[in-house]
């Protein structure tokens, strides 16, 4: 139907989202401000990616760069280590093939790789690998 093929379901998500932020902003509730800001960034990538609908930016309208501050500033008044986000939803992170397999008892090192589509620059100042 109409409402399908206008990426209506993700316009609403979008719209919902986005109120929902200014109220757990305006609450002061960071860690839930956070994970709607990160949110918001995930829904600009796949738009990066040319996937439907596309989330023009119209009057008004916050852009990557915005929620990407604003996830920069909310996450700094976090406690360090305090919030866990899957990394996958913003990134493309991949190892880097080894020229040489591991030995047994060999101290191991690996190059981790991050790709980002996101059309705003983003700092990350540490990452967790778990294997």
């Amino acid at each position: 139907n109409r409402f399908q093929q206008d990426g209506g379901w993700d316009v609403l998500h979008r719209n919902c989202r986005m109120d929902l932020a200014e109220a757990e902003k305006g609450l002061a509730k960071h860690q839930e401000y956070l994970v709607s800001c990160l949110s918001m960034l995930s829904m600009l990538r796949e738009q990066q990616e040319g996937k439907p609908p596309p989330l023009t930016n119209g009057p008004g309208e916050k852009n990557a760069a915005f929620w990407a501050e604003e996830a920069q500033t909310t996450a700094r008044l976090l406690p360090h280590g305090g919030f866990k986000y899957k990394m996958e939803k913003l990134f493309d992170v991949r190892l880097q093939e080894q020229a040489e397999p591991w030995e047994e008892g060999d101290p191991g090192e690996a190059t981790l790789i991050v790709e980002s589509r996101i059309p705003a620059d983003v700092q990350v100042d540490a990452v967790t690998v778990t294997f």
